[in-house]
């Protein structure tokens, strides 16, 4: 964090991805469980605990694996085709994230598990 930084509106680990979205703009898309999930994911790296980021998208990922609702309104968002559009193109900003990727591949499950890998691979190097 730098001393001019605006932490409530800009805040800094948000602006290291090549295209700048605010989580804020995903939650309003993709809906607040999928938008939070993606946004601790994109930022994991960024704000000095990778784990506890990890562990906060895994949390939300697992509420819609556990919730049919959010299940079925993510079905019902993706049948509105202006939303779909929209969808496209904050999807194509992050095309080469790699749980945009596993999300787009195998869906919720197959973000799920990247996560969970990922999640591993950082409580095997604390060990």
């Amino acid at each position: 964090m730098t001393k001019n930084e605006d932490v409530i509106n800009q805040p800094s680990h948000y602006h290291k991805h090549a295209v700048l979205v605010e989580p804020i703009e995903l939650c309003e898309l993709l809906g607040f469980n999928l938008g939070n999930c993606l946004k601790y994911c994109f930022r994991y790296l960024d704000k000095g605990n990778p784990l506890q980021d990890l562990k906060k998208a895994q949390f939300y990922i697992r509420r819609i694996l556990a919730d049919d609702n959010d299940r079925i309104a993510f079905r019902e968002y993706n049948g509105n085709s202006l939303m779909k559009k929209r969808t496209k193109v904050y999807m194509d900003i992050f095309r080469e994230n790699e749980f945009v990727l596993a999300l787009s591949a195998d869906g919720y499950m197959g973000l799920s598990n990247l996560i969970d890998e990922k999640i591993a691979e950082l409580e095997s190097k604390n060990d």
